[in-house]
Parts: C-alpha cells; sequence; structure tokens
C-alpha cells in the first residue's frame, strides 16, 4: 500500500457510527506513517471510517483523527477495510455534482452546460446517481466533478444499471473507472 499516493484524491469521511463528517481533498499523505491531511473541523482522537479516491483506484480505511487547527486535520489509517465487488459497503452521501463529459463508445462529447446531478451513494466501487434527465445510456462513461467545499474532485464511471423512480428523477448505478498506475 505504501506505493500509492493519495495526495490530491478524494477523502469522504464518516463517523464510526456511519454518519457523513467531511468530504475534502487530500492535501498531504504520508505514506511512512499513514496520515493523510484534509480541510476538515474534526475534534482529535475522532475514530473514522474513510473512503479515498484517486486516479488509481478506491479505498477504504478505519482511522482516527489528529486535530491539526480550525482548518485541517490529520487522520491516521490505521486498517484497511476489505472491498469486494457487491459488498462494498454503502455510505449515503446526498451532495451535488456535475456530469461534465460522456462517452459513448469512442465518442467523447462535453457537456454544455455542465448536467446538475446528486450523488446519493458511493462506495469503494462505485456510485448511485440521480438525474432529472434520462440522458446517460448504459455502458456510457460519465465524468462527474464533485465540490469539496471550493475545491473540485473528479471521478469516473460506467453506467451500469439505471431506473426511473416515481418521483420522475432517473437513478443511474455507476461503476468506477480507474487509471492503472
Amino acid at each position: 500500500m505504501a506505493a500509492v499516493s493519495f495526495k490530491d484524491g478524494i477523502a469522504i469521511i464518516y463517523d464510526s457510527e456511519g454518519k457523513y463528517v467531511a468530504k475534502s481533498i487530500i492535501s498531504e499523505h504520508n505514506r511512512t506513517s499513514m496520515y493523510i491531511e484534509v480541510a476538515a473541523d474534526i475534534e482529535a482522537g475522532e475514530r473514522l471510517t474513510l473512503m479515498i479516491l484517486h486516479p488509481g483506484g478506491a479505498y477504504e480505511f478505519d482511522g482516527v483523527s489528529k486535530r491539526k487547527n480550525f482548518t485541517a486535520c490529520e487522520i491516521a489509517l490505521f486498517k484497511q477495510r476489505d472491498r469486494s465487488l457487491r459488498g462494498s459497503a454503502r455510505h449515503v452521501l446526498n451532495t451535488p455534482a456535475t456530469v461534465n463529459s460522456i462517452t459513448i463508445g469512442t465518442i467523447k462529447r462535453s457537456m454544455d452546460p455542465p448536467a446538475p446531478i446528486i450523488i446519493e451513494n458511493i462506495s469503494t466501487t462505485g456510485a448511485l446517481i440521480k438525474s432529472d434527465q434520462k440522458s446517460f445510456p448504459l455502458f456510457s462513461v460519465l465524468e462527474l466533478d464533485v465540490d469539496l467545499g471550493g475545491k473540485k474532485g473528479q471521478l469516473q464511471g460506467t453506467v451500469i444499471r439505471q431506473k426511473e423512480n416515481r418521483d420522475g428523477t432517473f437513478s443511474f448505478a455507476c461503476k468506477f473507472v480507474f487509471e492503472k498506475l
């Protein structure tokens, strides 16, 4: 694990009971002592569950916070959780994001303006997104921008399931696409 750097990846942080705490870009990652630094106001000593997403993959860790100041927090990563395809824990997120481009086959098309979505839940293998439009075909690849408190995090996912909801919106299950490092 020490060979992978999480710097500039996305950390989604939950407390020990699974309640959402924060999401942030990872500003530092010390691979020797296995801690990350994020922009979050978390008390020292909090037991946490973290989902870390970056171009090389997705990881889930247990950790403990060490408060650095009012705008930054160090989190010691001490136990990596197992991640199996459908067995990955899903975490409620309900955060706004946008789809900036869509690739269907070999044709990539920018969305102008970007399509607003809600990321309803997320795991280390993918996310469930909700949209007012049925505009994302099966097996298309979506590039998403997620607002992380003024900074943008980017994710990429392939649409593997879709359904129309009773309220007239559409849900899309997306499997994350990661670069090979």
